[in-house]
């Protein structure tokens, strides 16, 4: 599965944004087979290569890495969409801020907790409204942290 990931970066083509954001989404998703597979060194690599790719198809925009829940109401709202919307894509900033969590996850998992608050710095930076990476970093800060 590691090397799926790593095809991607090697197509011969030029990247467009929408691929580069598809490309982080197919990526993240092949990392968190890895990790349930228990290969976290593997599932690591494909995460930071996810935010690789959704920080290029933000670059290849000429947008900013952020993300507001108002951009996407299929997914800021708590009632399911009237009609199911099977061509959607998240945004790259999303894809972002979802695998620098992740990143975070696996860095706190491995004991790597400098690496880890980083992520989920960044994740934040991102997407300020992300309470599963609010949560993860005060769960770190809380149990081998500072209090600031």
């Amino acid at each position: 599965m590691l090397e799926t990931c790593r095809l991607q970066a090697r197509r011969g083509h030029e990247t467009t944004a929408r691929q580069a954001a598809i490309d982080a989404a197919t990526a993240l998703r092949i990392a968190q087979e890895l990790e349930e597979d228990g290969d976290a060194f593997a599932a690591r690599r494909c995460v930071q290569h996810a935010v690789d790719r959704a920080y290029l198809s933000v670059s290849l925009t000429n947008g900013r890495l952020c993300y507001d829940e108002t951009y996407c109401p299929v997914l800021a709202s708590s009632e399911p969409p009237v009609k199911p919307r099977s061509n959607f894509e998240p945004p790259a900033a999303l894809i972002a801020s979802i695998a620098l969590c992740t990143l975070g996850s696996l860095a706190h998992d491995s004991d790597d907790l400098d690496a880890g608050r980083e992520a989920f710095q960044a994740s934040l930076k991102i997407w300020p409204g992300n309470v599963t990476a609010q949560f993860k970093l005060a769960e770190l800060e809380l149990h081998h942290g500072c209090f600031e």
